[in-house]
């Protein structure tokens, strides 16, 4: 059984908010008197003074529930973790090596005082997607989507370069990201900057241009769960802004890119005239916006994508 105390004061002094585990409670509202009666106790131990106010103490019971059973794809392997009650750890044999075992702790959150899994412990784990011939195995679901990009992502990092059959698996495996999972602004973000790894990777990208373009356009025309009028994406080597587009309010659209001093990263801008520093721009006409056709329940979209690099443009 965990608690969550908060203890306060009055002035220069400082507020603590912390958990503790109960492991036998049989009476709630007893614990919290002990609790609180210890907490009350003035503290000093030669350099730290502790002392509280009894109606400062506030002290609460809570219950923080399971860990969710919870399917992860890494490079040590597919592991699902199954629901967990707080304070412990689940634990299954590494894929590699059913001789060694990894682990995952259900821990109780500081900020929602529920139950929240830290991540694997994984180390020992041998590797068994060592290469990117080996995620032609995997399979991709909507719980794993995410977990498998990330797994991409890291081993970009190992190589400055893809040949043909790497990159195209490598490209085969985005589109089925895209094909079985919903398009959340946090993913959207995750393959942006997968996509900028990729392009400034010393990878002969020309005869993948088509591809790298209709995942980026998959990108925004499937994403969802943004509220606001316009969300943006930047990477060192790509941009995407999406924009909603509202006829019967917005008369111009501009979009433009400047080059960011001192930061690998462009800097983009929405309806603004272009000034120093600007590399791209473009503005709609007037009479494209009011050309959209209206829907009540959803506004059509603009999306702007740039990408740095202009060997991807480049005809053979």
């Amino acid at each position: 059984m965990a608690h969550s105390i908060l203890t306060a004061t009055h002035v220069s002094s400082h507020n603590c908010e912390f958990q503790m585990l109960v492991p036998a409670c049989i009476d709630v509202e007893e614990t919290k008197r002990q609790i609180h009666y210890l907490l009350d106790k003035p503290y000093n131990n030669g350099s730290v003074s502790l002392d509280a106010e009894p109606e400062d103490i506030i002290i609460s019971h809570i219950q923080p529930g399971l860990c969710p059973q919870l399917t992860q794809q890494t490079r040590q392997g597919l592991y699902s973790w199954p629901s967990t009650p707080a304070e412990r750890t689940a634990q299954q044999d590494c894929e590699g090596d059913r001789n060694i075992t990894a682990s995952r702790n259900c821990l109780v959150s500081g900020e929602t005082n529920q139950a929240a899994w830290d991540s694997a412990e994984l180390q020992g784990c041998p590797t068994v997607v060592a290469n990117f011939s080996n995620l032609e195995q995997i399979k991709v679901t909507n719980e794993t989507a995410e977990d498998v990009l990330h797994m991409v992502e890291d081993m970009l990092k190992e190589h400055h370069s893809l040949d043909e059959d790497d990159l195209l698996t490598v490209l085969n495996l985005i589109e089925t990201v895209l094909n079985v999972t919903t398009v959340t602004p946090g993913l959207a973000e995750v393959i942006v900057n997968l996509m900028s790894d990729i392009l400034v990777s010393n990878s002969d990208l020309q005869p993948f241009t088509n591809n790298i373009l209709n995942i980026t356009e998959k990108v925004g025309d499937r994403m969802s769960g943004f509220s606001e009028d316009s969300v943006s994406f930047v990477a060192p080597a790509l941009a995407l802004s999406v924009v909603k587009v509202d006829t019967e309010h917005v008369h111009n659209l501009t979009f433009g890119v400047k080059s960011a001093q001192n930061c690998p990263f462009p800097e983009i801008y929405i309806n603004q005239e272009p000034f120093d520093g600007t590399v791209a721009f473009i503005s709609l006409p007037v009479a494209l916006l009011t050309s959209f056709a209206q829907n009540n329940l959803t506004l059509p979209r603009v999306q702007f994508q740039f990408y740095g690099v202009p060997a991807l443009f480049k005809s053979p």
